[in-house]
């Protein structure tokens, strides 16, 4: 019998489109009989959605411990309460990342029908690039063997009054002394400030295709029957 599901998304809420494959696939597997649960995070308790907050004085301070920038981090939801609320399910994550990744960096061509997309671990360790690729947790506290699943979307750029305003918003906060972690601060605000993976793009809309959907859904599948979370094969994030 297949362990329980947890199913996350709503980390980074500008990857909108694995929020709605996350919905698509929990669908798919409840109609298969599995124990599924999806588990969305409000927009309001990221820190992008404090980020956005107007007046930035109403800032949730609690999201960032030691004044670190952490755009992983989640006010009232977090890891460790999800763990002992879930703690009898195996926990996937779901994300986003631009789909010209793999023509600018990889040579392999964006426009690959999502029908022929490959799933696989992209871990530390693991040297093969995959359209699909996961890797798994081993905290020392939190969600102990959560997989967290990177799949392809198109980005398209947010208007430029959004990013004044939360370049301002982070502006308060740095000059309040708070930071992203050495080195992150650029690519930090190039990922999650400045584009976004909209649901209505049409672009889109081969992620949410038959095919997309159950390949995911038979890689979580496959996980929860074989529960194999003390793979040694497995990275660690």
């Amino acid at each position: 019998m297949p362990k329980p599901i947890l199913i996350i998304s709503g980390v980074h809420p500008n990857e909108a489109v694995a929020s709605c494959v996350a919905q698509h696939v929990t669908e798919r597997l409840k109609n298969m009989g599995l124990d599924v649960h999806h588990l969305h995070l409000p927009y309001e308790i990221t820190v992008l959605g404090n980020l956005d907050r107007v007046p930035s004085s109403t800032f949730d301070y609690c999201l960032f411990p030691d004044g670190c920038i952490d755009m992983d981090m989640t006010a009232k939801i977090g890891e460790e309460q999800i763990a002992l609320a879930h703690s009898e399910r195996l926990a996937f994550e779901f994300h986003n990342y631009p789909i010209t990744f793999f023509s600018n960096r990889l040579g392999v061509a964006a426009t690959t029908r999502s029908a022929e997309y490959r799933i696989g671990d992209i871990g530390p360790g693991c040297s093969e690039q995959y359209e699909i690729g996961y890797w798994q947790n081993r905290p020392p506290s939190g969600i102990d063997g959560k997989y967290l699943i990177e799949m392809p979307a198109h980005y398209v750029k947010v208007s430029s009054d959004c990013l004044s305003a939360r370049l301002s918003a982070l502006e308060e906060l740095e000059n309040e002394g708070h930071a992203f972690p050495d080195g992150t601060r650029d690519e930090m605000i190039r990922t999650y400030l400045m584009e976004e993976a909209q649901q209505s793009d049409p672009c889109n809309a081969q992620f949410f295709s038959g095919d997309f959907i159950s390949l995911i859904g038979r890689f979580i599948l496959s996980r929860a029957t074989d529960n194999q979370q003390d793979d040694p094969s497995d990275g660690h994030h």
